[in-house]
């Protein structure tokens, strides 16, 4: 999924527990990118939300334009290296200066990079489309127009050493800052899990059956009783769910179940293992 956070120059910076939030459901890496004195800054590769904290926390961001990034990695090698924001026009670097610097929030699957490769789907579609483009082309209502074709639903963000931000797609506006998606907060759903048909028709604190469940991280899963009705729903499911792009199938007892991302099968089959998803 990703997500963006942009802190505009007259905001202060973003509370400690939103941060951990973002951090915790976007948990593949972070990195961030600010304006100051006529020179753009980029700083990436933090692995750990504590070495993220402890940089934030080492200055003053009054009166500074801060964009974070997020990362749950869907394709390319989770590293350091693929960790957003990237310089425009510049070789990636970890910690270094540019004119102008992009983070990305979905998945470009015109851009998946070749099998193995290091490179992730925004990295290619920097070097394909971004670098290829006009200088000043973010003035241009034209190009900027066939960029936001280009990514459908995803989002983008730019900065340039002025400290002044593009973006494209949809953001949520809270508060004076701007977030590419809802991770930012914390959720509070949950869904059942039963060992048996009889447990799941048992269980009275169940009210929504035939819907979409949703787990404690905001993500959806669609549980179906056979293969056919699992691949009819997911028609369903990505309306619902615009983040969607792809998903791992897992076969357990009568049910299938459909994930985000192989992240989320990993993290549902160390919390759940063999545990039967039942749909009444």
């Amino acid at each position: 999924m990703c997500i963006i956070a942009i802190k505009p120059s007259h905001k202060k910076l973003f509370s400690e527990e939103i941060i951990r939030t973002m951090f915790e459901n976007n948990p593949d890496g972070a990195g961030l990118m600010y304006a100051e004195k006529g020179e753009l800054n980029i700083v990436k590769g933090f692995m750990s939300l504590e070495s993220l904290l402890t940089y934030l926390n080492s200055r003053d961001w009054t009166n500074v334009p801060l964009i974070l990034h997020f990362r749950i990695g869907t394709s390319g090698t989770k590293s350091r290296e693929n960790c957003h924001p990237y310089p425009v026009g510049e070789r990636n670097f970890l910690n270094g200066k540019c004119k102008l610097g992009m983070a990305h929030n979905g998945i470009l699957l015109d851009y998946e990079p070749p099998a193995n490769s290091e490179l992730n789907d925004t990295r290619m579609f920097l070097h394909e489309v971004i670098e290829k483009l006009p200088e000043g082309w973010l003035e241009n209502e034209g190009i900027c127009t066939l960029v936001q074709h280009e990514i459908f639903d995803d989002r983008l963000a730019f900065m340039d050493n002025n400290g002044k931000i593009k973006t494209f797609g949809e953001y949520i506006c809270e508060d004076g800052y701007m977030f590419s998606n809802d991770s930012f907060q914390r959720y509070s759903f949950s869904y059942p899990l039963c060992s048996t048909t009889e447990e799941f028709k048992n269980d009275e604190t169940i009210s929504f059956r035939n819907e979409f469940y949703i787990d404690n991280r905001g993500q959806y899963i669609c549980p179906c009783k056979s293969q056919e009705e699992f691949e009819e729903r997911i028609g369903e499911l990505s309306e619902k769910c615009f983040e969607v792009a792809k998903y791992t199938k897992k076969a357990t007892g009568e049910t299938w179940v459909s994930f985000y991302s192989d992240y989320e099968k990993q993290g549902y089959e160390a919390c759940y293992g063999n545990r039967t998803f039942y749909q009444y």
